[in-house]
């Protein structure tokens, strides 16, 4: 069992849009990882990114993991996996590496059409390539010490998809799926409330039910979080890693770069 007195320098959270909490009017400020930091009075670094898939956010958490230990600090992580069935790809434009999202122009109908062609069995698989991300996040997280929870926010909960995990992979799904740091799906806590400015992102209401809930979760299985100040790898560091993925919209680096966040008209 974890230390009931746990030391936590920053939240770090990784994801897709819901993660990122697209379409509030400000989600810095109101999303559900700064209203989580901000319970326990600590900085937050949102690796989120609207879009992206599992195999980025795999990426994205190793790296943040071994930029950061240099600093030797103590970071809480949070994992919303995204649709199973994303990717990420290369491609060469005006000189620079870009890194093309699921959801951008002309790529924005793949992962509805790969859905669609695929048999119960190509689901399946897609599902499995997601318990096995999980899996390697969770053996990073307890290499390294690392308190942890991870949840699902788009988990193919079909009979046939579970069935079909159950049988080909059962050892590896009874692990993720009742690992003691998983988190309930957050869409069973926030489908039937009011959305966001897009109709179709988690509103404000949705933002604070999160909140609750992942806090109480941590106050039960970490027990006291302590805050402790020191220097950590902030998302303006990594971002200009990729300075072509995202540096200018990107609302959480506005927020910890003092600019404005904002993205439309309060409801």
């Amino acid at each position: 069992m974890p230390d009931k007195n746990l030391e936590v320098s920053h939240f770090v959270v990784n994801g897709d849009s819901f993660t990122y909490c697209q379409n509030l009017y400000c989600p810095p400020l109101q999303g559900w990882p700064a209203l989580v930091a901000n319970n326990y009075k600590l900085p937050i670094v949102n690796l989120a990114v609207p879009g992206i898939g599992n195999d980025t956010v795999l990426r994205k958490t190793y790296e943040y993991v071994y930029k950061n230990l240099k600093f030797n600090n103590k970071p809480f992580f949070i994992i919303a996996l995204a649709n199973s069935l994303r990717f990420e790809e290369y491609f060469l434009k005006s000189k620079s590496w870009e890194i093309l999202q699921i959801n951008t122009i002309p790529h924005n109908k793949i992962a509805e059409l790969l859905y669609r062609e695929c048999d119960n069995t190509g689901i399946g698989l897609y599902e499995i390539k997601k318990l096995i991300y999980m899996d390697a996040m969770i053996n990073l997280f307890e290499t390294y010490k690392i308190p942890y929870l991870f949840t699902d926010y788009c988990f193919d909960g079909s009979k046939e998809t579970t069935d079909f995990l159950k049988n080909q992979v059962p050892e590896l799904y009874h692990k993720i799926r009742n690992h003691q740091y998983k988190l309930d799906d957050f869409a069973n806590f926030t489908r039937d409330l009011p959305k966001a400015l897009d109709n179709g992102h988690d509103g404000e209401e949705a933002q604070r039910v999160l909140k609750d809930y992942i806090t109480s979760k941590i106050n039960e299985i970490y027990g006291n979080i302590i805050p402790v100040k020191t220097q950590y790898y902030t998302l303006s560091e990594y971002l200009k890693v990729y300075d072509t993925h995202f540096m200018g919209n990107n609302q959480w680096y506005h927020e910890e770069a003092g600019l404005p966040t904002f993205t439309g008209i309060k409801k």
